[in-house]
């Protein structure tokens, strides 16, 4: 495994990390429509405004969200380039899922076109039993 590939899987580690917690996904949510003062969120969510505060720190942390102040507010916004670590992952999976998928359609279907072929040979084949007259004598 290359430090590439384990730098990569640290990366999603963390972004998924952040994004297990179901308040982490409820801010990510409330920012999708721009950038948003912390107070603003803390109205938003059943907890307060010091907690929301350490939720945005940990989804800093990952590359989810960036971090703007503004005089005394804090504006907080969507990192695209954290959900691009997510995506990244996801669809490496999904490649590896199709392609484990197409690997076992090409095998089910091998497999039925030997049966075919096998059953096909056989019926083929003269029959090798003895026929008997009427009175069980050949």
């Amino acid at each position: 495994m290359s430090n590439h590939y384990s730098a990569a899987n640290a990366r999603a580690d963390e972004v998924f990390d952040a994004l297990g917690d179901p308040t982490r996904r409820q801010i990510i949510a409330r920012l999708r429509p721009g950038p948003t003062p912390v107070g603003k969120l803390a109205d938003q969510l059943t907890i307060g405004r010091p907690a929301v505060s350490k939720h945005l720190r940990v989804l800093e942390g990952a590359g989810l969200v960036r971090h703007e102040s503004r005089g005394t507010r804090n504006l907080y916004a969507l990192a695209p380039e954290g959900m691009a670590v997510a995506q990244q992952w996801l669809v490496g999976m999904w490649d590896t899922a199709l392609a484990a998928y197409a690997d076992a359609v090409d095998a089910a279907v091998e497999e039925q076109s030997t049966r075919q072929v096998k059953a096909s040979a056989r019926s083929q084949r003269p029959s090798r039993r003895k026929r008997t007259g009427p009175g069980g004598s050949a």
